[in-house]
């Protein structure tokens, strides 16, 4: 077989290029596709701890999900039918670093509260205004199983917080979501004609 030349030959890299540019992107897609959305009921089940002996394997899958994500800066293992106290977070989406916390227990709070919009890839396009508290102290282990005892402040201190959540079968993004299609539905099956929630 004749080697290309020339423009034959960059016309091939680009179509190599470009082929490779969609293998990445149905890759990314079909990880995107693993989170469990809405009625699942997988994330409103309590998470068990993760053994010393356990394989951790899914710390990676946890980590390469979250990557494929624009926006998402945390994910909780029951976010992907995992029912272990294991999350990922990423504090700057500009960044690649993804930090892993093992079984994590906020161990103090500050009295100060603080109202702001959250998002979650388990619900996609629900965005409410969720209280939370300002500051927090999380005792974790990381993916070596190496003990931190870290305080947190403002959005990372958020981000922990609804991560934390969802290892106890909790999403306050999810019960606005519930309440309001849990609404919808009795209005349009002719349950109510109004409801306050």
């Amino acid at each position: 077989m004749a080697k290309l030349k020339g423009k034959a030959r960059t016309k091939s890299r680009q179509r190599n290029r470009q082929q490779d540019q969609r293998k990445f992107k149905q890759y990314q897609k079909d990880l995107r596709a693993r989170i469990r959305k809405f009625d699942d009921p997988v994330l409103k089940k309590p998470c068990d701890e993760v053994g010393k002996d356990e394989d951790l394997g899914f710390l990676a899958d946890l980590a390469r999900i979250l990557a494929a994500t624009d926006d998402g800066v945390g994910l909780a293992a029951p976010q992907i039918g995992i029912t272990k106290r294991a999350i990922v977070v990423r504090y700057d989406l500009k960044s690649k670093d993804i930090y892993t916390m093992i079984n994590p227990v906020i161990v103090e709070h500050g009295e100060e509260k603080a109202t702001k919009v959250e998002g979650c890839l388990s619900y996609p396009g629900i965005y409410p205004e969720i209280e939370r508290y300002t500051s927090i102290k999380v005792k974790y282990e990381d993916s070596k199983r190496e003990e931190h005892e870290v305080s947190l402040k403002g959005y990372k201190a958020r981000v922990a917080q609804h991560e934390i959540d969802h290892l106890d079968g909790i999403c306050l993004v999810g019960e606005v979501w519930d309440k309001t299609t849990k609404k919808q539905r009795m209005v349009e099956s002719g349950e109510v004609k109004s409801m306050s929630f």
